[in-house]
């Protein structure tokens, strides 16, 4: 089995590293140019002028995250060495829905593109499968959570929840950073809320040749899913959560199109990030996280989903790309039995420099699930 994957940033160099294990010929092209020295000398991390022919050889072709044309010079090479036109709209997109005919392809097409680069198709979308699209900001009350499916060749699978803090520092206090903590689990009720609409997505999704996950942000109040957005594709620290969650091989989850159980319980994960995150000034990257020690080996690692690494000689080492090294993710029975394993994982390791983590990820992620359950009427689940 050989995996070629075109990554915008390299957020699946660590899946990649985990499908080596596997012993699966898995290779990553990263395409921004500010992330390519992630994973040196741990992966194979493809150039270029290698590209084509690694893709020739592939028996499925990946792409982490959607790419809007922006012009930039490595957009416009990467469209050439594919024949594609340099106005092309999308870049990954419009390569993997070359490629369909040929060998399979997950994770971004011209449609999911759109879905990104256009709010008026991507909020026109949440309407006609259902979604109320009133301001949820206006909301008294409700709370945000993203659903996740995955659409495969025979329709979709794997639905999945995430409660989601945003905000670097304990207490929602700070910056916006994106995703700071999770917390994950398989959703069984295909009725409850905003599945019967996720469900009619991922039909519009197969049926313009998506294969892959795609989780919607909503806000749900007293029972009723208000739209936010799509993210189609694995660019989200969530996605860690779930791999925890999978039993077996992931190559033969990819490889039998995401055909696979679950463990019951919950998935969690926290982001690692030392300093000057989450402010990418190349002079204080260089200062403060360029070659940072992290002590121990990453195979021995497996809970570390590691991103701005590379192999400094005999060590790991931070390569200073954005200063977020990596992701711990666990799985539990219960929320404190995962957050436990979080934290005890983080507790072990032995990195150089002072770390920028969220303690307070159990009472958070309590809270908002119990609200989460009351908008929804639901029993109450234990935790």
């Amino acid at each position: 089995m050989k995996i070629v994957v075109l990554s915008s940033s390299g957020e699946f160099l660590p899946i990649a590293w985990r499908l080596r294990r596997e012993g699966t010929d898995c290779s990553v092209y990263v395409h921004l140019p500010r992330y390519r020295n992630n994973y040196k000398g741990i992966l194979n991390v493809l150039k270029l002028k290698d590209l084509h022919n690694e893709i020739r050889k592939a028996d499925i072709v990946i792409a982490d995250s959607n790419r809007a044309n922006k012009h930039k010079k490595h957009d416009i090479a990467l469209l050439k060495t594919f024949g594609l036109k340099a106005s092309s709209l999308s870049v990954f997109g419009a390569i993997l829905d070359k490629l369909r005919d040929d060998r399979k392809v997950i994770g971004s097409s011209a449609v999911t593109e759109e879905l990104m680069l256009n709010q008026a198709v991507s909020v026109g979308i949440a309407k006609e499968v259902g979604f109320s699209v009133l301001d949820p900001k206006a909301l008294p009350g409700g709370t945000e959570i993203s659903t996740e499916v995955w659409v495969g060749k025979d329709g979709p699978v794997h639905y999945n929840r995430t409660i989601e803090s945003k905000r670097l520092m304990v207490g929602n206090f700070g910056p916006t950073v994106g995703s700071q903590g999770n917390l994950v689990w398989i959703e069984e009720d295909e009725n409850s809320v905003g599945i019967p609409e996720l469900t009619k997505m991922a039909a519009y999704l197969k049926e313009n040749g998506y294969s892959g996950p795609c989780s919607v942000d909503m806000v749900v109040k007293n029972n009723t899913p208000y739209f936010l957005k799509w993210s189609p594709g694995f660019s989200y620290d969530a996605i860690y959560c779930l791999l925890e969650l999978l039993k077996g091989k992931l190559t033969d989850f990819f490889a039998h199109d995401f055909k696979a159980d679950f463990h019951s319980g919950y998935a969690a994960s926290q982001r690692l990030s030392i300093p000057p995150f989450p402010y990418a000034v190349p002079e204080l990257l260089k200062e403060y996280a360029k070659d940072v020690t992290i002590k121990g080996e990453l195979a021995k690692m497996p809970q570390f989903y590691a991103q701005d690494i590379y192999q400094n000689l005999d060590h790991l080492a931070c390569a200073g790309t954005d200063g977020i090294l990596g992701i711990v993710a666990a799985r539990g029975d219960s929320l404190g039995s995962a957050w436990g394993k979080v934290y005890g994982t983080i507790n072990k390791m032995k990195i150089e420099s002072p770390l920028q983590i969220r303690t307070d990820g159990f009472k958070e992620s309590q809270k908002r699930l119990a609200t989460f359950n009351k908008e929804t009427r639901r029993i109450k689940i234990a935790v």
